[in-house]
């Protein structure tokens, strides 16, 4: 049974919604934004589900050199 492609929902400022993405290192704290977030590497998560079993896969794919 192939997986179903979804993703995870992320909440932003006023409930406003978008997908989630990955973020290079450990979370630091910042007053203004929540999280520091300037300087780092952030990837869109894709996320795969088994109808199955439940099972959720999520990656973040570096896109080519030539896109970035």
């Amino acid at each position: 049974m192939p997986l179903q492609r979804g993703f995870m929902l992320d909440l932003g400022y006023n409930d406003q919604a978008r997908a989630a993405e990955w973020v290079e290192g450990a979370p630091q704290p910042s007053f203004w934004r929540g999280l520091q977030l300037d300087g780092r590497l952030r990837l869109p998560v894709q996320s795969w589900r088994c109808p199955a079993c439940g099972l959720l896969a999520q990656y973040a794919h570096t896109p080519p050199a030539e896109a970035r």
